[in-house]
């Protein structure tokens, strides 16, 4: 039994909900208050969002090689056992640095966003036309529900990953110690349905954080497309009542 392949599931071209708050973000955030410093947080938010992108994906990619190892090592013959045991070794050992690589990629866009997001909120509260002020607050609550999705998700492909992991590590040192053509075909028969099972598992979880972000152009435009016409009916309000003579209080001059 092979592990698909999750580049042959039929997602042309998917990228992690991560990236997907940031083009939400970035999109209807309201540019017209920002400052230089605030404009200075939005780059680091977004590029932080395409590294922890890229490590998701990068570390997909060290899974699949690593279940290719895996198979290879379950079909060897004698006297390639050897040559594959290292191999597989070699890629769980590649995997745990993707991982680690990636939470700290994951923690850094947190505790960026957590910023982004108080200065998003700060910004909104001092917009003064009500209607564009409920159009950002319903991107914020939209952007922050799409992080929170990001989270979640991440927790769950951990979970999934550290018993995999470990089954890896258990099979890995068992071969250490007896390495033979007995010890993999046992492997093969009774051990390897479950970590194919687990591997499945991992690689779907990580398809989720993935395709759950898909943003494709249409969606961004039509977003974008939403706040021009909310900020050019604002505008119009405003400068009604500049041509009526009223004032805040609703009363002329």
């Amino acid at each position: 039994m092979k592990c698909p392949n999750p580049r042959n599931i039929g997602i042309m071209r998917m990228v992690s909900i991560a990236l997907a708050c940031v083009c939400l973000v970035l999109a209807t955030s309201p540019v017209s208050a920002q400052t230089k410093q605030d404009a200075k947080e939005a780059d680091k938010f977004r590029t932080q969002g395409e590294q922890v992108t890229s490590a998701i994906e990068k570390t997909r990619d060290q899974l699949q090689r690593t279940m290719e190892a895996y198979d290879a090592l379950l079909e060897a013959s004698d006297k390639k056992l050897q040559a594959s045991h290292k191999k597989l070794t070699q890629e769980v050992a590649k995997t745990e640095k993707a991982v680690e690589e990636g939470r700290k990629h994951v923690t850094a866009f947190k505790e960026t966003a957590e910023g982004f997001f108080v200065t998003w909120q700060a910004q909104m509260d001092s917009i003064t036309n009500e209607s564009i002020r409920k159009a950002s607050a319903k991107r914020l609550k939209a952007a922050q529900a799409g992080f929170q999705n990001m989270s979640d998700n991440l927790v769950k492909a951990r979970e999934v990953y550290e018993p995999f992991i470990a089954t890896l590590h258990e099979q890995a040192t068992l071969l250490m110690q007896d390495l033979s053509v007995e010890t993999v075909t046992t492997l093969r028969e009774e051990v390897a349905p479950d970590v194919h099972s687990q591997a499945e598992a991992l690689f779907a979880s990580i398809e989720a954080i993935l395709a759950k972000g898909k943003v494709d152009e249409k969606q961004v435009n039509q977003v974008l497309a939403e706040e021009e016409s909310e900020v050019g009916t604002g505008a119009d309000e405003a400068d009604m009542d500049d041509d009526t003579g009223m004032g805040d209080d609703g009363e002329g001059e």
